[in-house]
């Protein structure tokens, strides 16, 4: 196992979570009510601390990201971004399958063996972190419920 390779994967999860902030940011700038604008935000910014971990630990290593995006995200978050004018339900459950993406693909990560025990680690603290943005998803749902 090599640090290039383990590079490599940390900066496919860096990837999705620089196109998951930059969507979060897009959409609290332009969210219609203070309370969505306040939730996107709060995705954006663990998205945001996410990539930052990732890219510190990718310099630590001695490289630098490469920030190539993965297809299944770019189809994702293009079509969320077409739909930010009708957040309803069926947005929701786009998010959520957008987070299950990225939770799957650390998930992935944890089991490679090109990742060194001490990376992982840091991977199981990002994937608990990830697992809060359910929790803002709800909160996206209330809002959406009561407006």
């Amino acid at each position: 196992m090599s640090l290039a390779q383990e590079n490599e994967v940390l900066s496919t999860l860096a990837s999705i979570n620089l196109e998951a902030s930059n969507f979060y940011k897009m959409a609290a700038q332009t969210s219609p009510t203070r309370p969505l604008e306040h939730a996107f935000s709060n995705l954006e910014h663990l998205h945001r601390t996410i990539l930052m971990d990732l890219v510190r630990r990718i310099q630590d290593n001695g490289g630098q990201p490469s920030l190539a995006l993965v297809e299944t995200d770019i189809v994702i978050f293009d079509e969320l971004r077409r739909s930010l004018d009708n957040i309803d339900d069926h947005f929701i459950l786009r998010l959520e399958q957008a987070a299950d993406a990225c939770l799957t693909l650390i998930e992935q990560a944890l089991r490679e063996s090109r990742v060194r025990t001490d990376t992982k680690a840091l991977l199981l603290h990002e994937l608990s972190q990830l697992r809060k943005s359910y929790s803002y998803m709800q909160n996206l749902r209330d809002i959406i419920r009561n407006s």
